[in-house]
């Protein structure tokens, strides 16, 4: 049964090993379902900044402390690919929280978009979801996505995550802790993996972005200066480069 929850984030109770997967809420991603396709946002090139870097990276964490908020452990050779339900879902998630510094004063600088690509996943096999966006066993919706878990490094949702993938899920769907948006976290082994998404298209992030403006999207729009070119009433506005 969930627990009452009065939102904080410490109270979420991790899976227990005999509980049964279809206690929890679930949600089906992959074809013939409401979720076909995910998106990510991701660096154009890889370290070398000649390689073309591959989206269908499972990121984890490698010891406590690292890695994002749903990171599968490294050290068991798993991993998590973190993405967007929808393109704009990825875009905010890549910006992260700068982006309300940015919606305050309504633009962005597009070099704050180059050097990176937006991508569209499709889902080669349909994927069981654990519905992180309604309460579950042990856990609140909201407080699964709230933004404090990053000041702890993510020490709960990680191993969440984790009891989830145990019980036999083979990813999560969860509300932004940005708001207004929902990602997808796909869970499968750590690095480079090809079995569950391909890519259907990458495009620059500057050419994503503005797409998401057309379509009217609440982002703030692009405007070609440096940071260092603005005026001085909008430049002590901006957040720290």
């Amino acid at each position: 049964m969930a627990i009452t929850c009065h939102h904080f984030p410490h109270k979420i109770t991790l899976p227990d090993a005999d509980t049964p997967l279809d206690q929890y809420p679930l949600v089906l991603a992959g074809p013939d379902t409401d979720t076909p396709v995910v998106y990510r946002v991701h660096d154009t090139y890889d370290s070398d900044g000649c390689s073309p870097r591959s989206p269908l990276f499972y990121s984890s964490a490698w010891k406590p402390g690292t890695g994002g908020r749903f990171n599968l452990p490294g050290f068991e050779g798993l991993g998590t690919c973190n993405t967007g339900r929808s393109l704009l879902a990825a875009i905010r998630e890549a910006l992260g929280t700068e982006l309300f510094q940015w919606m305050a004063v309504g633009v962005i600088p597009r070099s704050r978009l180059e050097g990176k690509s937006a991508s569209r996943l499709r889902l080669k096999r349909q994927i069981v979801l654990v519905d992180a966006r309604v309460n579950g066993p042990g856990y609140c919706a909201d407080c699964v996505s709230d933004t404090r878990h990053k000041g702890t490094k993510y020490a709960l949702t990680q191993p969440w995550a984790h009891g989830v993938y145990k019980l036999g899920a083979g990813g999560n769907i969860s509300n932004s802790s940005l708001g207004e948006t929902e990602n997808v976290y796909i869970y499968g082994p750590a690095g480079i993996y090809e079995e569950d998404l391909e890519i259907e298209e990458t495009v620059s992030l500057v050419e994503a972005y503005r797409e998401c403006l057309a379509q009217g999207a609440n982002l703030p729009r692009i405007i070609d200066d440096n940071v260092d070119d603005f005026g001085d009433a909008l430049h002590d506005s901006l957040p720290p480069a």
